[in-house]
Parts: structure tokens; C-alpha cells; sequence
């Protein structure tokens, strides 16, 4: 038994874990929703799948069709950039998909995924 409780230390720390990954996945969508806001926002990867690590990154997918004059690595920069202006750890282990509506479709139907409001 665990002091004064009957829920594992362990078991408690991966809820938080999983509780920290989604506060950052909507930081994201909030600083993607005020520049786009027909944007979709979805977590994918391990940490949907289940299968993530303390090692692992947060994958987060933003689907929308870019302006042709949007650079992609620079818009990708500017959103971690606001992202930790709103509180976002700078060193956190975050990393952003960004792709067109046709693509996102794609993606979705073969990839665990969950919509992220802001």
C-alpha cells in the first residue's frame, strides 16, 4: 500500500505527464488559432498512440492550406516563438507538423489523433 493512498506513485505521475503534453499541444492552438483561425489542431504520435516515453516529444499537426507567400520553417518558428511568450517552456520537447487541408485528411484517417481547442 502507498502512503495514505491507494493510487500508485507511478500511476499519478503518468496522468500529470499526459495532463502537461495536452496544456502544451493548446498553448499551440491558441497561438495558431489567433493567426489562423480556421486552423485545425490535432495531437498525434505516441502520446495518442499510447506509447509515448519521458523521452518522447509531443507531435502536434496544424492543418491548413499556407498562403504561397508563408514560408513554412519560418511560420513554424514564429508559432514556438509566441508559444513560449504564453508560457510554453522554452526547452520543451515540442515538435509542429504543418500540412495542407488534402494531406491532413490523409493523415487522419491512418493516424490516432486528438483535436486540440485552444
Amino acid at each position: 500500500m502507498w502512503s495514505g493512498s491507494s493510487t500508485p506513485p507511478w500511476v499519478k505521475r503518468l496522468a500529470r505527464y499526459h495532463r502537461v503534453r495536452r496544456w502544451a499541444a493548446k498553448i499551440v492552438a491558441k497561438v495558431v488559432r489567433q493567426r489562423f483561425p480556421s486552423a485545425r489542431v490535432y495531437l498525434v504520435g505516441s502520446t495518442v498512440r499510447g506509447s509515448s516515453t519521458i523521452y518522447s516529444d509531443i507531435d502536434v499537426l496544424i492543418c491548413l492550406d499556407l498562403p504561397p507567400h508563408i514560408d513554412e520553417r519560418k511560420l513554424v518558428t514564429e508559432i514556438l516563438s509566441r508559444a513560449f511568450d504564453e508560457g510554453l517552456p522554452i526547452d520543451y520537447p515540442i515538435e509542429l507538423h504543418i500540412a495542407s487541408e488534402n494531406l491532413c485528411k490523409a493523415i487522419l484517417e491512418h493516424e490516432p489523433h486528438e483535436e486540440i481547442e485552444p
